[in-house]
């Protein structure tokens, strides 16, 4: 399969690239590789913060002494902070740079889930994971 020089190729023709003739023009490699693997594994670990309210919620029912309904709001925390601040996060990244706002948000993400996990009573861990959720 041969591909023409973008550069010496007419503008109309430029819109009539397939896929494969994109990829193979742009240089598809070991980066984009890296690169969806890298955020797979931040996305993967994003889920799993959010699901793991379902398991650690019935063995903090004892010791946070929470009822069905305050339970339910713990559940509910990590998602009400993503879906309130997806808007926000994006229009950062995109005026900022996607690096360094996945960087810091990570790292205070982390920071706010290690001290929620210290949490001795429900608001103040409703509050942590809210704000866990939120980077």
């Amino acid at each position: 399969m041969t591909f023409k020089n973008p550069d010496k190729m007419k503008k109309e023709d430029l819109y009539n690239i397939t896929l494969d003739e994109a990829m193979m023009l742009t240089g598809f490699g070991k980066y984009n590789i890296l690169h969806m693997l890298m955020a797979g594994l931040i996305l993967m670990g994003m889920i799993m913060q959010s699901l793991a309210m379902g398991y650690i919620l019935p063995a903090a029912q004892c010791d946070l002494e929470l009822t069905l309904s305050q339970r339910g709001w713990l559940s509910a925390t990590p998602f009400l902070a993503i879906i309130l601040t997806s808007f926000f996060w994006g229009w950062l990244a995109d005026t900022r740079g996607r690096r360094p706002v996945m960087m810091y948000s990570m790292l205070l993400s982390v920071i706010f889930a290690v001290i929620a996990s210290f949490a001795p009573d429900m608001i103040s861990f409703g509050v942590l994971i809210f704000l866990s959720a939120i980077l």
